[in-house]
């Protein structure tokens, strides 16, 4: 597997269409990074406008913190485990997407404690934050 950025997430992610919403990795540091998505017509959270579902860019953040952490784990050889989103707090929603917006999702992790992995997300569209937020993720240990 190439695992030069930017990357297709699709050997990544155990996501699946239509339920992967994140196209690619786009940038990666350690325990942080960077993801694009882009709003097609197709997307089944969009609304009879083209609008995308407001509370589906919480799920963009943790499909970025999905591929950040599979992505490392790769690097370091790591088997790869199933992650779980178990929390979100302090989300704020200041935007909306729509059909065509290319969204840049960028996430770092914050703390881990155990099986418990905490990360801060903003999704952006031409550089204005429409949401932003904090996740706790749960990783299956066993999986």
């Amino acid at each position: 597997m190439n695992m030069s950025l930017p990357i297709e997430l699709d050997e990544i992610l155990p996501h699946k269409p239509p339920m992967r919403l994140i196209k690619r990795l786009l940038s990666f540091e350690h325990g942080e990074g960077t993801a694009e998505a882009i709003i097609d017509d197709d997307n089944i959270f969009l609304d009879d406008a083209g609008y995308l579902n407001t509370t589906t860019l919480i799920e963009l953040i943790a499909q970025t913190f999905a591929a950040i952490k599979c992505y490392d784990d790769l690097l370091c050889r790591r088997p790869l485990k199933r992650g779980f989103l178990v929390g979100i707090r302090k989300v704020q929603f200041m935007g909306k997407a729509i059909i065509g917006d290319i969204l840049k999702i960028n996430v770092k992790t914050r703390t881990t404690l155990g099986a418990f992995m905490a990360a801060y997300g903003e999704v952006i569209i031409r550089d204005e934050v429409i949401a932003k937020g904090e996740i706790t993720v749960w990783i299956d240990q066993d999986s």
